[in-house]
């Protein structure tokens, strides 16, 4: 996703986006696998929020992955799916366009799904806390969303718990620690806010 959709793709930006290849490698394993239920975002709504899920079903990650691309009934997307091991990240939906994960907030949020292999535990990898710190930067950082609008799935509906157990200071710690390399690393224009 690097260098897509959020902010104008100028020269500049895209010249950007290239230098942040280095410092974001888990990005590099990023592919697609479309979801069949999106839609175009509501006109003139800005995307300002990211949504973290985490699966809550005893399927393995393939059933996830397949479920979330080709939903039941309840009509399901997200715009994308880590899954527990080296190397599993998917784009499902363009962040341009809708996806159906967070009800009232579905115009307005990037969502975000990591697959568990049992929902309470909060059993999340290694791989996934560097996945989603280094996919969570590289969105706030081309839609310029601040800190605070990265939240749970709880947060937004009583009727779900997910992420849970997600290990937020771990994260967070990640994602300033990307933004401090980068800052370092390629310069002012790259630290997060």
């Amino acid at each position: 996703m690097l260098g897509g959709l959020g902010l104008p793709l100028t020269a500049v930006r895209i010249s950007q986006a290239t230098q942040l290849r280095g410092i974001l490698p888990a990005l590099i394993f990023l592919k697609d696998k479309p979801a069949k239920y999106q839609s175009a975002r509501r006109s003139g709504v800005k995307v300002d929020e990211i949504v973290l899920h985490a699966t809550e079903s005893g399927g393995d990650q393939t059933a996830s992955l397949n479920y979330l691309s080709h939903a039941d009934d309840r009509q399901v997307s997200v715009h994308y799916w880590i899954g527990r091991d080296y190397g599993l990240i998917y784009s499902m939906v363009p962040e341009n366009r809708k996806a159906n994960h967070a009800e009232t907030h579905n115009d307005r949020a990037v969502g975000i799904e990591m697959y568990q292999l049992d929902g309470f535990k909060g059993d999340y990898t290694d791989w996934q806390y560097n996945a989603v710190s280094q996919l969570v930067y590289e969105i706030r950082w081309r839609w310029n969303i601040a800190k605070d609008m990265v939240v749970p799935h709880s947060k937004l509906t009583s009727q779900r718990g997910d992420p849970k157990n997600f290990d937020w200071s771990r994260f967070n710690q990640s994602i300033d620690m990307i933004s401090l390399r980068a800052l370092v690393t390629l310069g002012p224009d790259f630290a997060l806010s």
